[in-house]
């Protein structure tokens, strides 16, 4: 079992990848609608660029439906648990995953 500051340090941790995503994908997918509209004259390597966004978006969006998916099953087992705060730990993670998930899946 891990002591609080083992899982202060984890929440830390996660929330700091959840917004390294939530500010990866908007700027990458910028970056791919501009590659493949053309504007830029690039050579023809630069197909293996617009692969390479177009894995990094893919894998940043299943990190970010993993993390999402996570949160839930622990707050599922906190609530059976009946720990205390997991009424209020429910509506913020409603929360997060509203505001996480619309602009994902509006850019997806």
């Amino acid at each position: 079992m891990l002591t609080p500051e083992q899982r202060k340090q984890k929440q830390r941790l996660t929330r700091y990848i959840i917004v390294c995503c939530m500010l990866l994908i908007p700027l990458l997918a910028y970056t791919q609608r501009n590659l493949l509209s053309g504007e830029l004259n690039l050579p023809l390597s630069s197909t293996v660029l617009i692969f390479a966004l177009i894995n990094i978006n893919g894998l940043l969006i299943l990190l970010m439906l993993y993390l999402i998916l996570r949160n839930l099953v622990e707050l599922i087992f906190e609530r059976r648990n009946r720990i205390l705060g997991s009424h209020l730990r429910t509506r913020l993670v409603i929360a997060f995953v509203s505001l996480s998930m619309i602009p994902t899946i509006i850019l997806f």
